[in-house]
């Protein structure tokens, strides 16, 4: 086997993400995590999670909130007012209002299980040399994944 060791490294490291992340969506029933940091003097870019969502997004300071150069942590408590008023209409939410300003919000066993994939991936024996019925197939697949996305977004 080549590449044992860097293959056993990637399917820890992955594994202990995808573990941490399954942590994470329990603590978020009852409590609301927020990072924040500042990318500008009035933007930044901040990573939630509550209500078995994560959500990441960028904006502006409100002027009396400001700080400069420092990483922001927060958590609230669920019985708290401001996280008790977080609620969200859908698990897959995504907003853009201009370049700078949008929102994803997506939910915890999405990125838990794409987390577990990429760590079992080195272990999966694939060969990457697949034929053209293959590559059609991949395509038709991904065009029908694509075509329910739009339609779910209309409706």
């Amino acid at each position: 086997m080549k590449y044992r060791k860097l293959r056993i490294t990637w399917s820890v490291a992955w594994g202990v993400l995808c573990l941490l992340l399954v942590a994470l969506w329990v603590r978020s029933s009852q409590h609301l995590d927020e990072v924040a940091v500042p990318t500008a003097a009035i933007k930044f870019i901040k990573a939630s999670s509550v209500r078995g969502q994560l959500g990441c997004f960028t904006g502006r300071w409100n002027p009396v909130f400001a700080f400069r150069n420092v990483l922001k942590l927060e958590s609230f408590d669920a019985k708290s007012g401001y996280a008790a008023t977080v609620t969200f209409e859908s698990a897959w939410y995504f907003y853009c209002a201009g370049i700078q300003d949008w929102e994803v919000r997506v939910p915890h066993w999405f990125v838990a299980l794409v987390a577990a994939t990429i760590a079992a991936t080195p272990w999966i024996g694939l060969s990457w040399r697949f034929s053209l019925r293959t590559l059609l197939i991949a395509m038709a697949l991904a065009a029908v994944g694509l075509g329910w996305a739009v339609y779910a977004n209309r409706n």
